[in-house]
Formats: structure tokens, C-alpha cells, sequence
């Protein structure tokens, strides 16, 4: 048929095409854990999700114009992201795949991304503003140049290559955490963080370039840090800089 008015679920079989579905699904096209390493036949219009989580994908092209939900392609192939719908309502989730680029998500406000477990080096490409999350650990970003200006939930850069934070969001509204890397330097950071912010285990010496205002807790452990000069005027939650050896300054917690 040409339209479902429901959803199919075709999940864990051992498809190899879509050339047999329907055009336009008005609930959700689920295909994942399939041998799928195509998208062509896919259904062009989906009213709800679409999951093509668990295939041998190489590329979206094929893959539907419209999905009216969430779409979920990660632990594929993927090395771009050419050929994604053109719309999407809610999220974007593109986790465990080889993509090293972002050249081509002309997608804007999703209400999430994750793009965690990548080989990402930058962020050129991503949307400008993003009502969500924002999620990209376990990448080896070196860069945030061109970072959405706007993230609506939290922002987690953690674990990867980054020595510097500029070209980071003007406005992070939930948490920032960037724990992991190899800053040296707080500088790039917004101004305010909504909620919390983490930026443990790095190679800081001072908090000099941090955020004004932090909503809940501010977490900088793990570093060699020799002063606490620039740390957040504002914190809402516990200000966490020193555990027994794991810092050069060897000071009780302290709350806020």
C-alpha cells in the first residue's frame, strides 16, 4: 500500500531493502538490527519516529523527507550526514557511528542531538539554535567552531581533544560539562550555565574564563590547580574544587 495509517515495526529480522514499504507511515517506521546498507524505499513521510538504530548503514540518502518525531540512526556506518530529512520534529540521535562531519544537517530547533561516540573534529554544519540537549562525548573534537550560539538543555563536550573552549554556545540553558580534555584555559565559556557545570579532569591552573553565574554545581576536580582565581561569582549548588591528592591545592570542599 501506498499509506499505513498506524505504524510497522520491523525490528531484528535480516532485511536487506525497503523496497516494499509504503510511502507515507502515519505512526512510527521502526527497522532496526536488520542488514540494511541502503535506505532507498524507504517510506517518505513519517508521522512519528524513525529507527534505523543497528544496520551496516553508509549514508541517509534514501531516507525520509519528513519525520514528524524523533530519528534514531545510530550504531550504523555513518561517516556524514548527506542525505537526512529535511524536516524532523523532535530529535536527532546519531550515537556509535564514524561521522566526521556535520556538513549538511540543515536541520534548525531539533529538540536533541546526540552525536556521542563519533570521530568528530569540529562542529561545523550543526544548527544554529537547538531547543535540547546537545551531546558529543567520546568524539575528538579539538574545536567548538560552529557550536549552535543557542543550546537549550545541556551541552556535554566531555571526553575528547579540546585545549581551549571558544566558539562554545552565547547560552547554555542546563548543564555544561567538558570534563575529560585538555583544556588549559576556561576562556570561551558562556557567561551563565543554567544548571550545572563541569570542567574536572583537564589540565587547568586557575578558573580564570569562568562562567559568571552557575545554576547548580561547579565541579573542576582532577586539575593542577595553583589558585582558584575566576571562579563563578554566583554558584547555586556545591562549588567542588579539591578531593584528597587529586589536586595541588588540597582544601576541604566547600558549599555554597
Amino acid at each position: 500500500p501506498e499509506k499505513i495509517g498506524g505504524g510497522i515495526d520491523c525490528n531484528y529480522n535480516e532485511l536487506r531493502t525497503l523496497n516494499w514499504a509504503p510511502r507515507e507511515v502515519r505512526g512510527n517506521f521502526c527497522c532496526s538490527g536488520n542488514n540494511l546498507e541502503t535506505l532507498e524505499g524507504c517510506p517518505q513521510i513519517i508521522d512519528g519516529d524513525f529507527d534505523c538504530t543497528s544496520n551496516e548503514l553508509i549514508t541517509l540518502r534514501g531516507g525520509p523527507v519528513k519525520v514528524g518525531e524523533n530519528f534514531y540512526c545510530g550504531k550504523n556506518n555513518l561517516t556524514n550526514l548527506e542525505g537526512i530529512s529535511v524536516e524532523v520534529g523532535k530529535g536527532f540521535y546519531a550515537n556509535n557511528n564514524e561521522i566526521i562531519s556535520l556538513e549538511g544537517m540543515s536541520i534548525d530547533a531539533l529538540d536533541g542531538i546526540d552525536l556521542s561516540c563519533n570521530q568528530l573534529t569540529d562542529l561545523r554544519g550543526a544548527p544554529l539554535t537547538l531547543k535540547g540537549s546537545l551531546i558529543l562525548d567520546h568524539n575528538n573534537l579539538e574545536s567548538l567552531n560552529g557550536a549552535p550560539r543557542v543550546v537549550g538543555g545541556t551541552l556535554d563536550c566531555s571526553f575528547n581533544k579540546l585545549k581551549v573552549l571558544k566558539g562554545a554556545p552565547d547560552i547554555v540553558s542546563g548543564s555544561f560539562d567538558c570534563c575529560g580534555n585538555e583544556l588549559v584555559s576556561l576562556e570561551g565559556v558562556p557567561r551563565e550555565i543554567g544548571w550545572n557545570f563541569n570542567c574536572s579532569n583537564n589540565r587547568l591552573e586557575n578558573l580564570e574564563g569562568a562562567p559568571v553565574k552557575v545554576g547548580g554545581d561547579f565541579k573542576c576536580l582532577k586539575n593542577p590547580l595553583k589558585s582558584l582565581k575566576g571562579k563563578s561569582e554566583i554558584i547555586g549548588g556545591n562549588f567542588v574544587h579539591a578531593e584528597i591528592i587529586q589536586n595541588s591545592m588540597i582544601i576541604p570542599q566547600i558549599k555554597r
